[in-house]
């Protein structure tokens, strides 16, 4: 793993371990005290800005809200996103370039998607096709590194934290 991958791995790492953390305090009913809380949350405000930082960000696995639908792609911090997803039985190519979504899948996608001219699912299977933003909601789950880093900051609850040193592939993170 390269030195730009661990940093980027061990700075969400950090980051979910101290949401695990927010969610997993005050679950025996007794809170961090204030100074582990302040320490937790200088951890996550840190990680957090760099990762909103990073040059882009890989999503690899199951969507949230869609157990049917796997991804593997990565999304600069511009907003391309360049993959590949599984929707249901269906491997597709996904792309989004200045705010728009482009699928490329075979014919029999297609054709379970509605287009019922077997031609015209031929031609669809033979180049990107522009989808709309409902097409396939699971994929709005891909952000940037920036509104990544956001939503995770809105996310957690910072007086809840408790801190915790991470380590990913044996190196502290």
């Amino acid at each position: 793993m390269s030195g730009a991958r661990l940093k980027a791995a061990a700075l969400l790492s950090v980051a979910l371990l101290a949401l695990a953390g927010l969610l997993d305090s005050g679950f025996l009913g007794s809170g961090p005290d204030s100074q582990e809380r302040a320490r937790a949350r200088s951890m996550l405000s840190s990680a957090l800005e760099e990762l909103s930082k990073e040059p882009a960000v890989r999503y690899r696995g199951a969507l949230p809200g869609s157990p049917t639908t796997t991804v593997d792609a990565r999304v600069t911090s511009s907003g391309v996103a360049l993959g590949t997803a599984q929707l249901g039985r269906a491997r597709v190519r996904l792309l989004t370039v200045d705010r728009k979504r482009f699928l490329r899948a075979d014919a029999a996608f297609w054709s379970g998607q509605g287009v019922f001219q077997p031609s015209l699912a031929r031609t669809y299977a033979r180049r990107w096709v522009q989808i709309g933003p409902r097409a396939v909601p699971a994929l709005a789950a891909l952000r940037t590194p920036a509104q990544l880093s956001t939503w995770l900051r809105t996310t957690a609850d910072p007086d809840a934290a408790e801190a915790s040193d991470a380590h990913v592939d044996g190196a502290r993170a």
